[in-house]
Protein backbone atom coordinates (compact mmCIF):
# COMPACT_ATOMS: atom_id res chain seq x y z
CA UNK A 1 0.00 0.00 0.00
CA UNK A 2 1.60 3.40 -0.94
CA UNK A 3 2.40 6.17 1.26
CA UNK A 4 -0.37 8.71 1.24
CA UNK A 5 0.03 12.32 -0.09
CA UNK A 6 -0.17 15.71 0.50
CA UNK A 7 -1.58 17.21 -2.47
CA UNK A 8 -2.87 20.72 -4.18
CA UNK A 9 -5.03 20.75 -7.55
CA UNK A 10 -5.96 24.18 -8.97
CA UNK A 11 -7.28 26.26 -11.75
CA UNK A 12 -4.91 28.85 -13.64
CA UNK A 13 -5.99 31.59 -15.20
CA UNK A 14 -8.33 32.45 -17.67
CA UNK A 15 -11.50 30.70 -17.10
CA UNK A 16 -15.24 32.27 -16.35
CA UNK A 17 -15.62 31.20 -12.29
CA UNK A 18 -19.54 30.15 -12.80
CA UNK A 19 -18.95 27.63 -9.92
CA UNK A 20 -16.56 25.73 -7.65
CA UNK A 21 -14.20 23.82 -9.43
CA UNK A 22 -16.27 21.09 -10.17
CA UNK A 23 -13.97 18.57 -11.65
CA UNK A 24 -11.09 19.13 -8.99
CA UNK A 25 -13.92 18.74 -6.30
CA UNK A 26 -15.38 15.76 -7.42
CA UNK A 27 -11.25 14.24 -7.79
CA UNK A 28 -10.41 15.65 -4.45
CA UNK A 29 -13.98 13.39 -2.90
CA UNK A 30 -12.18 10.39 -4.75
CA UNK A 31 -8.89 10.87 -3.84
CA UNK A 32 -9.52 11.65 -0.23
CA UNK A 33 -11.55 8.63 0.51
CA UNK A 34 -8.15 6.65 -0.22
CA UNK A 35 -7.12 8.10 2.45
CA UNK A 36 -4.87 11.27 0.64
CA UNK A 37 -4.98 14.88 1.82
CA UNK A 38 -6.00 17.44 -1.02
CA UNK A 39 -6.43 21.18 -0.93
CA UNK A 40 -7.78 23.53 -4.06
CA UNK A 41 -7.66 26.05 -5.39
CA UNK A 42 -9.32 28.75 -8.08
CA UNK A 43 -6.95 31.49 -9.54
CA UNK A 44 -10.10 32.99 -11.35
CA UNK A 45 -11.54 34.34 -7.94
CA UNK A 46 -8.23 36.54 -7.04
CA UNK A 47 -9.24 40.16 -7.79
CA UNK A 48 -5.74 40.55 -9.29
CA UNK A 49 -6.19 38.55 -12.04
CA UNK A 50 -10.00 39.23 -13.03
CA UNK A 51 -8.27 42.84 -12.92
CA UNK A 52 -5.38 41.66 -15.50
CA UNK A 53 -7.99 40.55 -18.06
CA UNK A 54 -10.29 43.34 -17.55
CA UNK A 55 -7.13 45.68 -18.84
CA UNK A 56 -5.87 43.69 -21.22
CA UNK A 57 -9.49 43.68 -23.18
CA UNK A 58 -9.81 47.29 -22.19
CA UNK A 59 -6.33 48.32 -23.95
CA UNK A 60 -8.03 46.54 -26.94
CA UNK A 61 -11.06 48.11 -27.06
CA UNK A 62 -9.59 51.25 -26.45
CA UNK A 63 -6.97 51.32 -29.82
CA UNK A 64 -9.04 49.13 -32.13
CA UNK A 65 -12.52 50.38 -33.93
CA UNK A 66 -15.98 48.99 -32.34
CA UNK A 67 -17.04 47.38 -35.84
CA UNK A 68 -13.64 45.59 -35.46
CA UNK A 69 -13.90 44.39 -32.14
CA UNK A 70 -16.55 41.06 -32.46
CA UNK A 71 -16.74 38.91 -29.49
CA UNK A 72 -14.07 40.47 -28.06
CA UNK A 73 -14.22 38.77 -24.54
CA UNK A 74 -13.69 35.77 -26.54
CA UNK A 75 -11.58 36.02 -29.03
CA UNK A 76 -9.74 39.20 -26.76
CA UNK A 77 -9.44 35.72 -24.82
CA UNK A 78 -8.02 33.68 -27.37
CA UNK A 79 -5.41 36.73 -28.24
CA UNK A 80 -3.72 37.10 -24.30
CA UNK A 81 -3.87 33.47 -24.22
CA UNK A 82 -1.66 33.31 -27.26
CA UNK A 83 0.07 36.33 -26.29
CA UNK A 84 1.01 34.96 -22.99
CA UNK A 85 2.23 31.82 -24.47
CA UNK A 86 4.59 34.32 -27.01
CA UNK A 87 6.31 35.90 -23.47
CA UNK A 88 6.33 32.12 -21.64
CA UNK A 89 8.73 30.89 -24.93
CA UNK A 90 10.15 34.10 -25.90
CA UNK A 91 13.63 32.74 -25.61
CA UNK A 92 16.00 34.04 -28.51
CA UNK A 93 13.51 36.52 -29.44
CA UNK A 94 15.12 40.46 -30.02
CA UNK A 95 11.75 43.05 -28.84
CA UNK A 96 11.44 43.86 -32.34
CA UNK A 97 10.44 40.32 -33.72
CA UNK A 98 8.82 39.50 -30.32
CA UNK A 99 6.33 42.87 -31.06
CA UNK A 100 5.77 41.82 -34.73
CA UNK A 101 4.30 38.72 -33.74
CA UNK A 102 2.00 40.38 -30.96
CA UNK A 103 1.28 42.77 -34.26
CA UNK A 104 0.72 39.44 -36.30
CA UNK A 105 -1.94 38.17 -33.66
CA UNK A 106 -3.67 40.78 -33.23
CA UNK A 107 -4.18 41.64 -36.87
CA UNK A 108 -4.89 38.33 -37.49
CA UNK A 109 -8.18 37.88 -35.09
CA UNK A 110 -9.68 41.75 -34.97
CA UNK A 111 -7.96 42.40 -38.77
CA UNK A 112 -6.60 45.79 -37.97
CA UNK A 113 -2.98 47.72 -38.30
CA UNK A 114 -2.42 48.17 -34.84
CA UNK A 115 -0.03 51.01 -33.41
CA UNK A 116 3.25 50.61 -31.96
CA UNK A 117 1.33 51.63 -28.68
CA UNK A 118 -1.23 49.35 -28.45
CA UNK A 119 1.35 46.73 -28.62
CA UNK A 120 3.62 48.58 -25.40
CA UNK A 121 0.91 48.21 -23.30
CA UNK A 122 -0.13 44.85 -24.09
CA UNK A 123 3.02 43.52 -23.15
CA UNK A 124 3.25 45.89 -20.30
CA UNK A 125 -0.12 43.88 -18.60
CA UNK A 126 1.46 40.97 -19.73
CA UNK A 127 4.63 40.91 -18.39
CA UNK A 128 2.49 42.34 -14.75
CA UNK A 129 0.55 38.79 -15.26
CA UNK A 130 3.29 36.89 -14.74
CA UNK A 131 4.69 38.84 -11.90
CA UNK A 132 1.84 38.60 -9.78
CA UNK A 133 1.39 34.62 -10.93
CA UNK A 134 4.73 33.73 -9.91
CA UNK A 135 3.75 35.81 -6.15
CA UNK A 136 0.33 33.58 -6.41
CA UNK A 137 2.12 30.37 -6.63
CA UNK A 138 4.98 30.77 -4.53
CA UNK A 139 2.66 31.90 -1.86
CA UNK A 140 0.64 28.74 -1.87
CA UNK A 141 3.57 25.79 -2.12
CA UNK A 142 3.67 23.95 0.89
CA UNK A 143 7.00 22.49 1.36
CA UNK A 144 5.76 19.59 2.56
CA UNK A 145 3.51 19.02 -0.40
CA UNK A 146 4.25 15.99 -2.65
CA UNK A 147 2.25 16.89 -5.78
CA UNK A 148 1.21 20.07 -7.47
CA UNK A 149 -1.81 19.39 -10.03
CA UNK A 150 -3.93 21.63 -12.61
CA UNK A 151 -6.78 20.78 -14.72
CA UNK A 152 -6.00 22.90 -17.65
CA UNK A 153 -8.31 24.02 -20.33
CA UNK A 154 -7.29 25.94 -23.16
CA UNK A 155 -7.67 29.22 -22.28
CA UNK A 156 -5.27 28.46 -19.07
CA UNK A 157 -2.39 26.59 -21.31
CA UNK A 158 0.14 28.89 -20.85
CA UNK A 159 -0.47 29.86 -17.13
CA UNK A 160 -0.61 26.30 -16.48
CA UNK A 161 3.14 25.68 -18.33
CA UNK A 162 4.35 28.71 -16.13
CA UNK A 163 3.09 27.28 -12.99
CA UNK A 164 4.42 23.52 -13.59
CA UNK A 165 7.73 25.18 -14.49
CA UNK A 166 7.94 27.38 -11.55
CA UNK A 167 7.08 24.17 -9.06
CA UNK A 168 9.70 22.34 -10.80
CA UNK A 169 12.46 24.93 -10.43
CA UNK A 170 11.73 26.23 -6.84
CA UNK A 171 10.67 22.37 -5.49
CA UNK A 172 12.30 20.16 -7.59
CA UNK A 173 11.08 17.61 -4.65
CA UNK A 174 7.30 17.94 -5.53
CA UNK A 175 5.98 15.99 -8.53
CA UNK A 176 3.67 18.06 -11.27
CA UNK A 177 0.64 16.26 -12.48
CA UNK A 178 -1.53 17.61 -15.58
CA UNK A 179 -5.29 16.70 -16.77
CA UNK A 180 -8.23 18.52 -18.25
CA UNK A 181 -10.21 19.48 -20.94
CA UNK A 182 -7.42 20.62 -23.44
CA UNK A 183 -6.58 17.01 -24.28
CA UNK A 184 -10.18 17.08 -26.24
CA UNK A 185 -9.21 20.16 -28.35
CA UNK A 186 -5.56 21.61 -29.01
CA UNK A 187 -3.77 18.85 -27.39
CA UNK A 188 -4.98 15.96 -28.79
CA UNK A 189 -3.31 12.71 -28.65
CA UNK A 190 -1.17 11.04 -31.29
CA UNK A 191 -1.03 14.72 -33.05
CA UNK A 192 1.49 17.01 -33.51
CA UNK A 193 0.28 19.63 -31.34
CA UNK A 194 0.76 16.78 -28.49
CA UNK A 195 3.72 15.00 -29.26
CA UNK A 196 5.47 18.51 -29.44
CA UNK A 197 3.86 19.46 -25.79
CA UNK A 198 4.84 15.98 -24.55
CA UNK A 199 8.59 16.88 -25.80
CA UNK A 200 9.32 20.34 -24.63
CA UNK A 201 7.30 19.97 -21.08
CA UNK A 202 9.95 17.81 -19.20
CA UNK A 203 8.73 19.99 -15.89
CA UNK A 204 5.10 18.22 -15.97
CA UNK A 205 6.15 14.75 -14.83
CA UNK A 206 2.79 13.14 -15.26
CA UNK A 207 0.00 13.65 -17.81
CA UNK A 208 -3.39 12.13 -17.24
CA UNK A 209 -6.11 11.75 -19.83
CA UNK A 210 -9.60 10.78 -19.20
CA UNK A 211 -11.34 10.59 -16.31
CA UNK A 212 -8.72 11.48 -13.62
CA UNK A 213 -10.47 9.61 -10.85
CA UNK A 214 -9.24 6.41 -11.51
CA UNK A 215 -6.19 7.08 -13.46
CA UNK A 216 -5.00 9.13 -10.72
CA UNK A 217 -5.63 7.05 -8.28
CA UNK A 218 -3.66 4.24 -9.64
CA UNK A 219 -1.16 5.74 -10.43
CA UNK A 220 -0.63 6.85 -6.66
CA UNK A 221 -0.93 3.48 -5.70
CA UNK A 222 1.32 2.49 -8.28
CA UNK A 223 -0.60 0.26 -9.94
CA UNK A 224 -0.23 1.64 -13.18
CA UNK A 225 3.86 2.06 -14.52
CA UNK A 226 6.25 3.91 -12.62
CA UNK A 227 8.51 5.44 -15.77
CA UNK A 228 5.08 6.39 -17.76
CA UNK A 229 4.75 9.80 -18.11
CA UNK A 230 1.36 10.04 -20.06
CA UNK A 231 -1.49 7.88 -18.73
CA UNK A 232 -5.02 7.14 -21.02
CA UNK A 233 -8.19 5.29 -20.21
CA UNK A 234 -7.08 2.67 -22.36
CA UNK A 235 -3.63 2.08 -19.32
CA UNK A 236 -7.09 0.72 -17.26
CA UNK A 237 -9.42 -1.03 -19.81
CA UNK A 238 -11.52 2.32 -20.23
CA UNK A 239 -13.07 1.58 -16.73
CA UNK A 240 -15.37 4.34 -15.57
CA UNK A 241 -16.11 6.01 -12.99
CA UNK A 242 -19.62 5.09 -10.96
CA UNK A 243 -21.58 8.72 -11.75
CA UNK A 244 -24.37 7.33 -9.10
CA UNK A 245 -22.70 8.10 -6.07
CA UNK A 246 -23.65 10.95 -4.35
CA UNK A 247 -21.35 13.90 -4.08
CA UNK A 248 -19.57 15.29 -0.96
CA UNK A 249 -19.18 19.00 -2.16
CA UNK A 250 -17.71 20.20 0.51
CA UNK A 251 -16.50 23.30 -0.15
CA UNK A 252 -14.60 26.02 1.60
CA UNK A 253 -18.10 28.45 2.56
CA UNK A 254 -15.29 31.39 2.72
CA UNK A 255 -15.12 31.48 -1.36
CA UNK A 256 -18.63 30.34 -2.27
CA UNK A 257 -19.24 34.20 -2.26
CA UNK A 258 -17.04 34.10 -5.84
CA UNK A 259 -19.70 31.78 -7.72
CA UNK A 260 -23.60 32.50 -8.77
CA UNK A 261 -24.29 29.20 -8.55
CA UNK A 262 -23.62 25.88 -7.42
CA UNK A 263 -22.89 22.98 -9.17
CA UNK A 264 -24.79 19.23 -9.73
CA UNK A 265 -24.26 17.12 -12.82
CA UNK A 266 -26.64 14.58 -14.72
CA UNK A 267 -24.35 13.20 -16.96
CA UNK A 268 -21.09 12.34 -18.54
CA UNK A 269 -20.21 12.68 -22.37
CA UNK A 270 -23.14 13.61 -24.78
CA UNK A 271 -25.42 11.14 -26.60
CA UNK A 272 -24.65 13.84 -30.28
CA UNK A 273 -22.13 14.16 -32.65
CA UNK A 274 -22.63 17.71 -34.01
CA UNK A 275 -19.69 17.94 -36.51
CA UNK A 276 -17.22 20.58 -34.52
CA UNK A 277 -17.40 19.22 -31.12
CA UNK A 278 -15.10 17.37 -28.83
CA UNK A 279 -16.99 15.91 -26.10
CA UNK A 280 -16.81 12.76 -26.68
CA UNK A 281 -13.69 12.48 -27.09
CA UNK A 282 -13.05 13.59 -23.70
CA UNK A 283 -15.54 11.52 -22.21
CA UNK A 284 -16.32 8.71 -24.52
CA UNK A 285 -19.39 6.37 -23.77
CA UNK A 286 -22.79 8.49 -22.54
CA UNK A 287 -24.16 8.05 -19.07
CA UNK A 288 -26.44 9.59 -16.80
CA UNK A 289 -27.12 9.41 -13.44
CA UNK A 290 -30.43 8.40 -11.67
CA UNK A 291 -32.99 10.92 -10.62
CA UNK A 292 -32.97 10.31 -7.00
CA UNK A 293 -29.34 10.70 -6.78
CA UNK A 294 -29.23 13.77 -8.08
CA UNK A 295 -32.16 15.10 -6.78
CA UNK A 296 -30.46 13.93 -3.09
CA UNK A 297 -27.36 16.20 -4.79
CA UNK A 298 -29.73 18.83 -4.51
CA UNK A 299 -30.77 18.97 -1.09
CA UNK A 300 -28.17 18.22 0.20
CA UNK A 301 -26.12 21.51 -1.28
CA UNK A 302 -29.29 23.33 -0.65
CA UNK A 303 -29.19 22.45 3.06
CA UNK A 304 -25.66 22.64 3.54
CA UNK A 305 -24.81 25.94 1.77
CA UNK A 306 -28.69 27.44 1.83
CA UNK A 307 -28.51 28.05 -1.80
CA UNK A 308 -31.70 27.66 -4.43
CA UNK A 309 -29.38 28.15 -7.57
CA UNK A 310 -27.88 25.60 -9.48
CA UNK A 311 -25.34 25.18 -12.76
CA UNK A 312 -25.71 21.62 -14.58
CA UNK A 313 -21.83 20.86 -15.04
CA UNK A 314 -22.62 18.80 -18.06
CA UNK A 315 -22.80 18.93 -21.76
CA UNK A 316 -26.56 18.40 -21.82
CA UNK A 317 -29.62 17.92 -19.92
CA UNK A 318 -32.07 16.96 -22.21
CA UNK A 319 -31.99 12.93 -21.46
CA UNK A 320 -33.19 13.56 -17.93
CA UNK A 321 -34.76 16.71 -18.26
CA UNK A 322 -38.44 15.14 -18.05
CA UNK A 323 -38.10 13.24 -15.09
CA UNK A 324 -36.12 15.39 -13.29
CA UNK A 325 -38.38 18.40 -13.12
CA UNK A 326 -41.44 16.04 -12.28
CA UNK A 327 -39.41 14.80 -9.88
CA UNK A 328 -38.92 18.40 -8.58
CA UNK A 329 -42.28 19.61 -8.53
CA UNK A 330 -43.09 16.66 -6.18
CA UNK A 331 -40.21 17.42 -4.14
CA UNK A 332 -40.92 19.52 -0.76
CA UNK A 333 -37.95 22.13 -1.44
CA UNK A 334 -37.67 24.28 -4.36
CA UNK A 335 -34.40 24.39 -6.78
CA UNK A 336 -33.63 26.71 -9.59
CA UNK A 337 -31.24 24.82 -12.58
CA UNK A 338 -29.12 26.44 -15.80
CA UNK A 339 -28.32 24.10 -18.19
CA UNK A 340 -27.27 23.28 -21.14
CA UNK A 341 -30.25 22.45 -23.56
CA UNK A 342 -30.97 21.12 -27.50
CA UNK A 343 -33.61 21.75 -29.56
CA UNK A 344 -35.85 18.33 -29.45
CA UNK A 345 -39.52 16.94 -30.05
CA UNK A 346 -40.17 18.31 -26.10
CA UNK A 347 -38.76 21.30 -25.94
CA UNK A 348 -41.24 22.50 -29.04
CA UNK A 349 -44.27 20.75 -26.83
CA UNK A 350 -45.70 23.85 -24.72
CA UNK A 351 -46.96 21.73 -22.18
CA UNK A 352 -43.63 20.14 -21.26
CA UNK A 353 -41.71 23.18 -21.25
CA UNK A 354 -44.90 24.79 -19.03
CA UNK A 355 -43.70 21.01 -16.37
CA UNK A 356 -39.85 22.46 -16.86
CA UNK A 357 -40.56 25.78 -15.68
CA UNK A 358 -42.58 24.38 -12.95
CA UNK A 359 -39.59 21.83 -11.88
CA UNK A 360 -37.28 24.90 -11.71
CA UNK A 361 -35.77 25.36 -15.44
CA UNK A 362 -34.09 28.67 -14.33
CA UNK A 363 -31.82 29.03 -17.78
CA UNK A 364 -31.40 27.36 -21.17
CA UNK A 365 -28.21 27.48 -22.76
CA UNK A 366 -29.34 26.52 -26.11
CA UNK A 367 -26.39 25.79 -28.88
CA UNK A 368 -28.90 26.58 -31.92
CA UNK A 369 -25.51 27.75 -33.90
CA UNK A 370 -27.07 29.35 -36.75
CA UNK A 371 -30.04 30.58 -38.74
CA UNK A 372 -29.65 28.72 -41.87
CA UNK A 373 -31.17 25.26 -42.32
CA UNK A 374 -28.33 24.42 -44.93
CA UNK A 375 -25.45 25.09 -42.30
CA UNK A 376 -27.44 23.24 -39.31
CA UNK A 377 -27.66 20.22 -41.75
CA UNK A 378 -23.73 20.19 -42.42
CA UNK A 379 -23.38 20.54 -38.68
CA UNK A 380 -25.50 17.50 -38.52
CA UNK A 381 -27.71 18.99 -36.21
CA UNK A 382 -30.45 17.29 -37.01
CA UNK A 383 -33.41 19.73 -36.55
CA UNK A 384 -35.09 21.95 -38.38
CA UNK A 385 -35.70 25.84 -37.92
CA UNK A 386 -39.50 25.56 -37.34
CA UNK A 387 -38.16 22.99 -33.81
CA UNK A 388 -35.77 26.16 -33.24
CA UNK A 389 -38.16 28.80 -33.23
CA UNK A 390 -40.69 27.21 -31.52
CA UNK A 391 -38.29 25.92 -28.43
CA UNK A 392 -36.89 29.26 -27.96
CA UNK A 393 -40.41 30.81 -28.23
CA UNK A 394 -41.79 28.12 -25.65
CA UNK A 395 -39.02 28.50 -23.34
CA UNK A 396 -39.55 32.63 -23.33
CA UNK A 397 -42.78 32.65 -22.94
CA UNK A 398 -42.96 30.27 -19.25
CA UNK A 399 -40.13 32.83 -18.71
CA UNK A 400 -37.18 30.52 -18.63
CA UNK A 401 -33.82 32.90 -19.88
CA UNK A 402 -32.68 32.07 -23.51
CA UNK A 403 -29.23 32.18 -23.55
CA UNK A 404 -28.26 31.40 -27.53
CA UNK A 405 -24.78 30.21 -28.53
CA UNK A 406 -23.66 30.42 -32.46
CA UNK A 407 -21.14 29.60 -34.45
CA UNK A 408 -20.11 31.78 -37.58
CA UNK A 409 -18.04 30.46 -40.45
CA UNK A 410 -18.62 26.65 -40.15
CA UNK A 411 -17.33 24.77 -43.35
CA UNK A 412 -20.16 25.96 -46.49
CA UNK A 413 -21.03 28.78 -44.82
CA UNK A 414 -21.98 31.30 -47.44
CA UNK A 415 -22.99 34.67 -47.01
CA UNK A 416 -26.70 33.94 -47.51
CA UNK A 417 -26.63 32.01 -44.95
CA UNK A 418 -25.29 33.98 -42.50
CA UNK A 419 -27.92 36.92 -43.29
CA UNK A 420 -29.95 34.08 -42.37
CA UNK A 421 -28.82 34.12 -38.78
CA UNK A 422 -29.14 37.70 -38.37
CA UNK A 423 -32.59 37.48 -39.93
CA UNK A 424 -33.73 34.48 -37.56
CA UNK A 425 -32.39 36.54 -34.50
CA UNK A 426 -34.19 39.82 -35.41
CA UNK A 427 -37.16 37.89 -36.16
CA UNK A 428 -36.87 36.42 -32.21
CA UNK A 429 -35.45 38.99 -30.82
CA UNK A 430 -38.00 39.56 -28.04
CA UNK A 431 -37.57 36.05 -27.04
CA UNK A 432 -34.11 35.86 -26.36
CA UNK A 433 -32.23 36.69 -23.08
CA UNK A 434 -28.76 36.17 -24.24
CA UNK A 435 -26.93 35.79 -27.67
CA UNK A 436 -23.39 34.95 -28.27
CA UNK A 437 -21.31 34.04 -31.25
CA UNK A 438 -18.02 32.49 -31.17
CA UNK A 439 -15.69 32.10 -34.87
CA UNK A 440 -15.74 28.29 -35.79
CA UNK A 441 -12.41 26.77 -34.70
CA UNK A 442 -10.81 23.90 -36.32
CA UNK A 443 -8.25 21.74 -34.09
CA UNK A 444 -6.86 19.34 -36.57
CA UNK A 445 -8.27 16.59 -35.24
CA UNK A 446 -10.81 15.10 -32.30
CA UNK A 447 -13.66 16.67 -33.46
CA UNK A 448 -16.94 14.72 -34.87
CA UNK A 449 -16.27 15.64 -38.25
CA UNK A 450 -12.36 15.56 -38.77
CA UNK A 451 -11.89 12.73 -40.34
CA UNK A 452 -14.54 13.88 -43.54
CA UNK A 453 -13.00 17.66 -43.11
CA UNK A 454 -9.58 16.37 -43.90
CA UNK A 455 -10.61 14.59 -46.79
CA UNK A 456 -12.13 17.35 -48.16
CA UNK A 457 -10.31 20.04 -47.64
CA UNK A 458 -6.73 21.19 -47.37
CA UNK A 459 -5.49 22.88 -43.67
CA UNK A 460 -3.29 25.77 -42.71
CA UNK A 461 -1.64 27.21 -40.03
CA UNK A 462 -2.83 30.47 -39.02
CA UNK A 463 0.77 31.87 -38.03
CA UNK A 464 4.27 31.16 -39.54
CA UNK A 465 6.79 28.36 -38.39
CA UNK A 466 9.04 31.25 -36.82
CA UNK A 467 6.11 31.84 -34.67
CA UNK A 468 4.65 28.67 -34.04
CA UNK A 469 7.83 27.87 -32.48
CA UNK A 470 7.04 30.47 -29.38
CA UNK A 471 3.23 29.34 -29.57
CA UNK A 472 4.64 26.08 -28.95
CA UNK A 473 1.94 25.01 -30.96
CA UNK A 474 -0.23 25.66 -34.40
CA UNK A 475 -3.80 26.80 -34.94
CA UNK A 476 -5.01 25.39 -37.80
CA UNK A 477 -7.61 26.49 -40.41
CA UNK A 478 -9.31 24.95 -43.19
CA UNK A 479 -8.36 26.25 -46.77
CA UNK A 480 -12.14 26.98 -47.45
CA UNK A 481 -14.93 29.37 -47.61
CA UNK A 482 -15.52 31.62 -45.76
CA UNK A 483 -11.88 32.59 -44.67
CA UNK A 484 -10.46 33.39 -41.32
CA UNK A 485 -11.02 36.64 -42.57
CA UNK A 486 -14.98 36.29 -43.88
CA UNK A 487 -15.03 34.64 -40.20
CA UNK A 488 -14.21 37.24 -38.04
CA UNK A 489 -15.55 39.94 -39.92
CA UNK A 490 -19.07 38.05 -39.90
CA UNK A 491 -18.44 37.82 -36.18
CA UNK A 492 -18.21 41.65 -35.76
CA UNK A 493 -21.16 42.23 -38.09
CA UNK A 494 -23.10 40.02 -35.77
CA UNK A 495 -22.31 41.36 -32.69
CA UNK A 496 -22.61 44.77 -34.04
CA UNK A 497 -26.37 43.43 -35.25
CA UNK A 498 -27.53 42.35 -31.97
CA UNK A 499 -26.33 45.72 -30.45
CA UNK A 500 -28.27 47.54 -32.60
CA UNK A 501 -31.20 45.15 -31.75
CA UNK A 502 -30.62 45.40 -28.08
CA UNK A 503 -29.68 42.19 -27.41
CA UNK A 504 -27.50 41.43 -24.50
CA UNK A 505 -25.03 39.01 -24.25
CA UNK A 506 -23.77 39.89 -20.40
CA UNK A 507 -20.30 39.00 -19.22
CA UNK A 508 -20.15 40.97 -15.69
CA UNK A 509 -22.45 40.85 -12.67
CA UNK A 510 -23.75 44.07 -13.73
CA UNK A 511 -24.63 43.53 -17.16
CA UNK A 512 -26.30 40.12 -15.76
CA UNK A 513 -28.73 42.60 -13.39
CA UNK A 514 -29.60 44.89 -16.56
CA UNK A 515 -30.22 41.39 -18.60
CA UNK A 516 -32.26 40.14 -16.11
CA UNK A 517 -34.46 43.25 -15.82
CA UNK A 518 -34.88 43.38 -19.53
CA UNK A 519 -36.05 40.02 -19.71
CA UNK A 520 -38.67 40.81 -16.96
CA UNK A 521 -40.06 43.66 -18.79
CA UNK A 522 -40.57 41.38 -22.04
CA UNK A 523 -41.72 38.33 -20.17
CA UNK A 524 -44.17 38.22 -17.84
CA UNK A 525 -43.30 34.81 -16.41
CA UNK A 526 -39.77 35.91 -16.17
CA UNK A 527 -37.89 33.83 -14.03
CA UNK A 528 -36.30 35.58 -11.03
CA UNK A 529 -33.38 37.94 -11.31
CA UNK A 530 -30.63 36.62 -10.17
CA UNK A 531 -30.12 39.45 -6.99
CA UNK A 532 -33.59 37.93 -6.14
CA UNK A 533 -31.66 34.48 -4.59
CA UNK A 534 -29.47 37.04 -2.37
CA UNK A 535 -32.84 38.49 -0.61
CA UNK A 536 -34.44 35.04 0.85
CA UNK A 537 -35.66 32.15 0.00
CA UNK A 538 -37.98 31.93 -3.26
CA UNK A 539 -40.99 29.70 -4.53
CA UNK A 540 -42.89 30.68 -7.35
CA UNK A 541 -42.35 28.22 -9.82
CA UNK A 542 -44.52 25.16 -8.52
CA UNK A 543 -47.31 26.96 -7.96
CA UNK A 544 -46.87 29.30 -11.04
CA UNK A 545 -50.09 29.69 -13.57
CA UNK A 546 -49.90 30.30 -17.00
CA UNK A 547 -52.63 30.57 -19.47
CA UNK A 548 -51.17 27.55 -21.83
CA UNK A 549 -50.52 29.18 -25.03
CA UNK A 550 -49.59 27.25 -28.58
CA UNK A 551 -46.33 27.80 -29.37
CA UNK A 552 -45.41 29.48 -32.42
Amino acid sequence: MSTKKNITLGLMPFWAPLVPPFGLKCLQDYLEKDGHKVEIFDCNIKGEFDNIYKDYIKTIKKWIPKQKLGNVYNVGNDVLNNHLMLELNRQGLDSNAFNNMVSLLIESNFYFKISDKLITDLNSIVKNFYIKLEDFIISIIDKKLDIFGLSVFRGTLPASMFAFKLVKSEFPEIKTVMGGPVFSQELIVDTPNFKKFVDETDYIDKIVIGEGEILFTKILNGNLKKDQRVYMSSDIDNERVNINLPLAQNYSVNDLGFYPYMPVYTSRSCPFQCSFCSETINWGKFRKRSIDVIVNDFEHIQKEYNTQLFLMADSLINPVLNDLTESLIKHPGVFYFDAYLRVDKYSCDYDKVFQWRKGGFYRARLGIESGSQKVLDLMDKKVSMDQVKSTIINLAKVGIKTSTYWIVGHPGEQESDFIQTLDLIEELRDYLYEVECNPFRYFNSGQSFSNAWDMQFKKYSVYPDEMNKHLLFKTYQLDTNPSREDIYNRVARFVNHCKKLNIPNPYYLQEVVEADKRWSDLQKNAVPNIMDFKNGYIDECKNLEIELELSI
